[in-house]
């Protein structure tokens, strides 16, 4: 009898456990778990009377850009990824998660394939409200058994909520265009009259439109350290 879970291409945990009756009895079990600072292993074995326990493990280790960094074993090609400041985003190689940064935001990306494309993108997931990312992937291709850097580009973002309503005091239709006229910054509302934009401090004018109807208003953002503030309804004439 036998079960067994495959360690999988990224990040993740694996197990086999077997047993064999007969004229010698047979026992095996082991477990691998494999993260961003490489592959332990651990095995244990009984064939009759005799028992044998194994233990290891396998990693690597970077000084680049003026620091030390720990990853799986480095037998290809790697990147360097920062994302200044933000700790905790997880890094994507392929669509396989392979590390997460650090206090520091950065973190090592092991197993690139020489020479070709290799897609690396950023989970958004851990990203906060108040920023913005230029993009959330790039595309490396590196030398032979080489490392390289790739910075992911943030600015300070400032995310409004509101709903809009109608000179009726009704929510205007989802799908309804935004339009900060002096930015140039636009939006689409969304269902009630929920509308979100991304906009400074200040009081700003507004356009709006939809089916042949077209209206102004006025939003007053204040100051403060809120990601994303509330404004509540606003009614564009």
């Amino acid at each position: 009898i036998e079960a067994r879970k495959n360690l999988p291409a990224g990040n993740g945990f694996g197990y086999h456990v077997s047993a064999e009756t007969g004229d010698i009895e047979r026992l095996e079990a082991g477990t691998s778990w494999r993260n961003s600072a490489g592959l332990l292993t651990a095995q244990a074995a009984q064939l009759g009377s005799f028992r044998e326990y194994r233990a290891s493990f396998d990693g690597g280790i970077a000084l680049m850009n003026g620091g030390p960094y720990f990853s799986q074993r480095l037998d290809q090609s790697f990147a360097l990824v920062e994302v200044p400041t933000m700790e905790g985003v997880s890094i994507y190689r392929d669509n396989q998660h392979l590390a997460t940064t650090n206090r520091e935001g950065k973190a090592l990306v092991p197993g690139l394939r020489d020479y070709q494309k290799n897609r690396i993108r950023l989970g958004d997931a851990m990203l906060p409200l108040n920023i913005e990312v230029a993009s959330l992937e790039q595309t490396t291709i590196p030398p032979f058994r080489q490392g390289v850097t790739l910075t992911f580009a943030i600015k300070p973002a400032r995310w409004v909520g509101f709903r809009l309503l109608d000179a009726n005091n009704l929510p205007v239709p989802a799908g309804a265009q935004l339009l900060n006229t002096v930015s140039g910054e636009q939006s689409i509302v969304g269902a009630n009259g929920q509308g979100y934009i991304e906009i400074d401090p200040g009081a700003h004018e507004m356009q709006s439109w939809w089916h042949g109807h077209h209206c102004r208003f006025t939003l007053i953002v204040p100051d403060g350290a809120e990601p994303m503030p509330d404004l509540g309804s606003v009614v564009c004439q």
